[in-house]
């Protein structure tokens, strides 16, 4: 039961197994609509299908070294390994549904790990955007969750204002009605709601992050669902039960997760390694506000912040360069070059994703 009048506390009641616990929680009464956030977005990322096996074999994303293989290399000097065969045999199977994957682990750890990912170089190995993600989602495969039946919409209606507007956190929630599982971590809601009598009809928009984008995809591509539906009170205003109404009776969220405690099924996994290798921003050849000498040849380099490179050149070299903008990567880019005189010789500003420019400049 709950406490129904929102310009009251509220208070839900849940009795099982023989134990009654009591969350109590404050919800003003606002004329109109009221809209609530949680404190961090969670991040965009892709859910892995099991039936190409995308963190070993590559299918899906950049071939090999696949992100788990990329990781065995880092930490043993090779792959594949155990890890890696590991994998296989959990969850790489070539005849598993098109929907199978690992949408749970990504919702988990988008809601969990609260910074932003961006690609780095570790022993001159480079963990692109999509490798760290797809570490971070396996890390997340065996987590201590609360659950909850999102397919009550009073249990719905409570989760939503107890975790995103009392706590500031997202939490998962499966949004397929059917057969088949979609999970995706809600991050913000906007709810209207009117009262007749013992009866509290509410709508509400929420807001989720998507996992359909590239793997190396940066930031949050979000997507909206509505959903109504009626709160039934007692006599002394107490929440009783619920009813989806409207297209909400056949589509509706079900199953709710939070993760309480991070753990990993893998034994080859570490996950403080892990969330290092996530959090690393920039690559081994330059730091912040210095140039850095490198011999002609062939770089992959991951431009993050104001990187400066200096190449040393006969008469006659040619310089080709190609600079590629990341899906995700929200600002400009400016390329400059610059002769020994500090003349500048070509540049070029990338301001639209996908872009790919080369040019070739005698020296």
């Amino acid at each position: 039961m709950m406490n129904k009048r929102m310009k009251d506390s509220r208070f839900l009641v849940i009795i099982a197994a023989g134990f009654m616990l009591i969350f109590f929680f404050c919800f003003p009464f606002a004329a109109g609509a009221e809209e609530h956030e949680a404190e961090f977005m969670p991040w965009s990322g892709y859910w892995w299908p099991f039936n190409n096996g995308g963190l070993s074999t590559g299918v899906g994303y950049r071939g090999h070294p696949a992100p788990l293989e990329k990781y065995e290399l880092l930490e043993n000097g090779t792959y594949p390994g155990a890890l890696t065969e590991w994998y296989n045999e959990r969850y790489y199977d070539p005849e598993a549904p098109d929907w199978y994957g690992l949408c749970g682990e990504w919702a988990m750890a988008a809601c969990i790990e609260k910074y932003e990912i961006l690609p780095s170089v570790e022993d001159g190995i480079v963990f692109r955007v999509g490798d760290k993600k797809g570490l971070l989602t396996m890390a997340h495969d065996n987590n201590y969750i609360e659950r909850a039946d999102g397919s009550r919409p009073e249990i719905f209606h409570y989760w939503l204002l107890n975790f995103i507007k009392d706590k500031g956190e997202a939490f998962v929630a499966d949004l397929s009605t059917g057969g088949e599982v979609w999970c995706y971590p809600i991050y913000k809601y906007v709810m209207e709601s009117t009262l007749s009598g013992n009866i509290e009809s509410v709508s509400v928009i929420i807001s989720h992050a998507k996992d359909n984008v590239p793997p190396d995809y940066m930031g949050t591509e979000s997507r909206q669902e509505g959903y109504t539906y009626d709160i039934f009170l007692n006599a002394t205003g107490e929440i009783i039960g619920g009813e989806w109404t409207g297209a909400s009776v056949s589509y509706h969220p079900e199953k709710l997760l939070y993760p309480l405690e991070v753990r990993p099924a893998c034994p080859y996994l570490d996950y403080e390694e892990v969330v290092r290798l996530a959090r690393s921003r920039d690559d081994e050849l330059e730091a912040l506000g210095q140039v850095a000498q490198i011999a002609p040849g062939t770089y992959n380099l991951i431009l993050l912040d104001g990187d400066d490179y200096k190449i040393s050149c006969l008469p006659g070299n040619v310089i080709s360069m190609g600079v590629e903008k990341l899906p995700g990567s929200s600002e400009d880019i400016t390329c400059v070059v610059l002769d020994s005189n500090g003349h500048e010789v070509e540049s070029l500003i990338l301001d639209h994703q996908d872009q790919r420019v080369n040019f070739v400049i005698p020296h």
